[in-house]
């Protein structure tokens, strides 16, 4: 459930009507302290919370294929970013969406 480039999700009926839904923004914080601790507690908690959009920033090329590799993420959200900026200039954003990208 990988795409690549930015894009406008969804919103399923249910949410669309009650018009909400929630949110988790995150600065990821590209240093190398304690980072497979704190990438490995990051997913742990998207994952308990299961918030509808996850917003991150200062994504890695590193962090990224972690997001990718990961299983459980994959399995509920759909992956949006710019992976060829996050390569180009070593960090970038990332959305991941439950709702599937719109046309």
């Amino acid at each position: 459930m990988f795409h690549q480039a930015a894009f406008l999700p969804k919103l399923s009926p249910d949410i669309a009507h009650a018009g909400k839904f929630s949110l988790i923004t995150l600065n990821i914080w590209f240093d190398n302290f304690a980072k497979k601790t704190r990438r490995d507690a990051q997913f742990a908690t998207f994952l308990s919370l299961s918030p509808d959009f996850i917003c991150l920033q200062e994504v890695t090329p590193e962090y990224w294929q972690e997001i990718e590799r990961s299983e459980e993420l994959r399995k509920h959200y759909y992956v949006s970013s710019d992976l060829d900026g996050i390569m180009r200039c070593g960090y970038g954003v990332v959305i991941l969406s439950k709702h599937a990208p719109g046309p």
